[in-house]
């Protein structure tokens, strides 16, 4: 599709929208993260890696005030163009990506450059959430339940489920009361707030061919749906924004060392 304002170049408009949204940006405390000559010699708890995953769990367990707990991190805390959620292609194979690329293939990415695909991963205080789409897309129900049928004693889909449930705050009115989805949770979900004419066209055609709609995230991953995303006013909610920004500084307990103080 051919550019609608040719007299403003495209890259005026993303400066623009970049200016406009450092003003309704805040930057995560600096004052929160430890040097390594600031930690203590002992913790309760050590987690490494402050990526999706590292970020509930620092969140939940510094929750407790008995306890204490170090995150460490390799990468940085996100900068305010992480949250423009148009910026997401421009921070691939960037400072925020460990740049991993796959082994040359020899029956696939023959069109890449060494038959080498880009495998995206996130270093910094969210992880692969500031790289992502921001779409939130659990796994396959069935995953689950082979993990606990294999041994995995309580990862059935049902064990964790209410876990799923409490990081939400889920914005679709249509799934709120369908039982799989939380309201009070840091997370932001959301349908996207303008849709495309391609977007409406591929669902109808889904209807027309007799397909259901249905809560991908819910009981059924067959169907078809708007994707669900981690958007908030218009900004990316990384993990690490959901889950450590809000109580870094309330959260004595809790330390994090990343990049901005060690300098890896």
């Amino acid at each position: 599709m051919a550019f609608e304002y040719p007299y403003i170049s495209k890259s005026v408009i993303l400066t623009v929208t970049y200016f406009a949204t450092l003003l309704t940006m805040s930057s995560p405390p600096s004052d929160s993260y430890y040097d390594a000559h600031e930690l203590k010699d002992e913790y309760d708890f050590v987690i490494v890696g402050g990526g999706s995953s590292g970020s509930v769990v620092a969140n939940r367990l510094s929750a407790n005030p008995k306890v204490s707990i170090l995150l460490i991190e390799a990468g940085n805390a996100e900068d305010a163009t992480i949250r423009i959620p148009l910026y997401a292609m421009l921070h691939l194979q960037g400072p925020y990506d460990w740049n991993y690329r796959t082994v040359p293939q020899n029956n696939a990415c023959l069109g890449y450059r060494d038959r080498a695909s880009i495998w995206a991963r996130g270093k910094g205080l969210g992880g692969s959430s500031l790289l992502n789409f921001m779409m939130f897309v659990r796994g396959n129900k069935l995953d689950y339940d082979l993990w606990a049928k294999n041994g995995a004693l309580g990862w059935s889909y049902q064990n964790v489920l209410p876990y799923f449930k409490s990081i939400e705050s889920l914005n679709i009115p249509e799934f709120v009361d369908n039982g799989y989805h939380g309201s009070s949770g840091e997370l932001p979900i959301s349908y996207p707030p303008s849709h495309t004419l391609v977007s409406d066209a591929f669902l109808e055609a889904c209807k027309e061919l007799g397909y259901k709609p249905t809560d991908y995230n819910g009981p059924s991953q067959t169907g078809y749906s708007r994707v669900q995303f981690n958007i908030k006013n218009g900004h990316r909610y990384s993990a690490a924004r959901a889950f450590l920004e809000p109580i870094v500084k309330e959260r004595p307990n809790l330390h994090i060392n990343n990049t901005r103080k060690h300098g890896y």
